[in-house]
């Protein structure tokens, strides 16, 4: 299976060129629109001089950034603007500043400097999409150390679930996902759609063998548990009822976070990666099935033709016809 990169490639060669070319004191003129899988569009742009629009300044450059999770990201927030670009900042480390004005059309824009650009920060800035969606499971963390305090400090025995369900719809058609903690766990369920019947039969084979491998696999069995089901989870049942549902097309995947998933920084950034790959790693391995399946099939067919052209029997009567150079037929014996 194919492992998809957490950074973004093209942004880490954009940056990559400019960085060399401003070494090199050549003209840094950019202007590249990067698209991710999730239709996540990023804008690369040299920045104009602020005492005189008109001109470049190529020791700057614009990183704009537009993607249909904002505005649930933004209710995450509590619909504070500042929370959450001054998270998206720190999880930079602090090295880059906002743009004097952000770009039309764009959620948020942030100025690089190429003076103080290093390589370090161009991988950074390859992951900001990680970055930003990583605000939620911030927030769910959070709130999953204050429930396991509560639950410590309880007498009873018994699990706290948070009334707090964090939903982000990242893709078309209602796609997203939701996150609920409790004093032992952290829920993550994503909500995916299936338009074509075969898709969703090559999905629950899919997540089945996910199920199956952590079941034989010791090595794996510390991994996140996964659940698949047509049906929304009780986690979320409040915010996303069964009647909204469409069984035939929307299906839950749940992954089901442990302490020990999030640990320590390192490890909790790795685990928001790959979660938050998950759909574009579901999806692309689905279509390859397909695509794998349909490639034997014309293969399998084209062996049978063959097999069948050898297998024709010649017509007696046609092979023992000739004719002459009139065009008359003349039979041998």
């Amino acid at each position: 299976m194919l492992h998809l990169p957490n950074e973004n490639l093209l942004i880490q060669k954009t940056l990559y060129e400019a960085l060399d070319k401003f070494q090199q004191k050549s003209a840094v003129i950019i202007d590249r629109i990067v698209t991710d899988f999730d239709f996540t569009q990023f804008h690369l742009t040299t920045a104009s001089n602020p005492t005189n629009e008109d001109e470049l300044d190529e020791s700057k450059i614009v990183l704009s950034y537009r993607s249909k999770a904002w505005a649930s990201l933004l209710k995450c927030a509590d619909n504070d603007l500042n929370l959450l670009t001054s998270y998206i900042l720190q999880r930079l480390e602090n090295k880059f500043s906002l743009a004097p004005a952000t770009e039309l059309s764009y959620d948020i824009s942030i100025m690089i400097d190429l003076n103080d650009l290093t390589m370090n920060d161009i991988v950074q800035l390859s992951l900001f999409k990680i970055h930003v969606l990583s605000y939620p499971f911030t927030k769910s963390i959070e709130e999953f150390k204050k429930l396991q305090q509560q639950a410590i400090q309880s007498e009873e025995e018994r699990i706290i679930q948070s009334d707090i369900i964090y939903h982000v719809e990242n893709r078309p058609n209602q796609e997203g996902f939701y996150l609920n903690a409790s004093s032992d766990r952290i829920t993550v369920i994503f909500n995916t759609k299936f338009q074509d019947y075969n898709d969703q039969v090559f999905g629950k084979v899919f997540i089945q063998e996910f199920i199956d491998s952590r079941k034989r696999n010791r090595a794996i069995q510390s991994s996140p548990q996964v659940l698949f089901s047509n049906t929304p989870p009780l986690e979320i049942a409040k915010v996303c009822p069964q009647s909204k549902a469409n069984k035939n097309e929307d299906h839950f995947i749940t992954f089901v976070l442990f302490p020990r998933h999030f640990e320590n920084k390192n490890v909790e950034f790795l685990t928001v990666a790959k979660i938050l790959q998950f759909r574009n790693y579901f999806h692309y391995h689905i279509k390859c099935s397909k695509a794998y399946l349909h490639s034997r099939m014309r293969f399998r067919v084209g062996s049978f033709l063959k097999v069948l052209n050898r297998a024709k029997i010649e017509d007696e009567e046609a092979s023992n016809v000739k004719k002459t150079v009139s065009g008359k037929k003349m039979m041998s014996f």
